[in-house]
């Protein structure tokens, strides 16, 4: 049985993602919650067993973590990744401790609905908010809220 991707470019699979995925997920009988809970537990092995390897196969884009280190604002950190692996990526590549009540990470809601919520803190009011982001749908969708024309 060939399967919906079987013969596609890796192109053609990044180009149609959002339509692959579900198919891909069903026919692999493969849930999103599964699949999480799985990676987290590989990269929780891979940091205990080796967290200078785990730590060399990430990074960060050129200019982020002296960026992070030198902030005079207080930061938030919105990351579709599980939070204690944001933390140590922060910790480890740009060398800064943000407390973990402003790591909002995978499971806390979509970024849109994460940004709206510290918005209306009161202790942003009137404050601007700088949403730095490398996925181009993301900033689209933060874009279409009409709540964040001043972001």
């Amino acid at each position: 049985k060939l399967g919906v991707a079987d013969g596609l470019t890796v192109e053609a699979i990044l180009e149609n993602w959002s339509q692959l995925k579900p198919i891909i997920m069903k026919e692999w009988d493969e849930e999103r919650d599964a699949l999480i809970d799985l990676f987290g537990r590989v990269r929780d092995e891979w940091i205990d067993n080796d967290l200078s390897g785990w730590i060399g196969a990430n990074r960060f884009y050129p200019g982020v973590a002296d960026a992070l280190r030198f902030a005079s604002s207080q930061l938030y950190i919105v990351t579709t990744k599980q939070a204690r692996f944001a933390d140590a990526l922060l910790r480890e590549l740009a060398g800064v401790t943000i407390p973990a009540e402003r790591i909002y990470g995978l499971g806390t809601g979509p970024k849109v609905k994460v940004l709206k919520q510290l918005q209306e803190m009161p202790e942003h009011q009137g404050l601007s908010l700088h949403f730095v982001e490398d996925r181009l749908a993301t900033l689209k969708n933060v874009i279409k809220e009409p709540s964040f024309e001043a972001m």
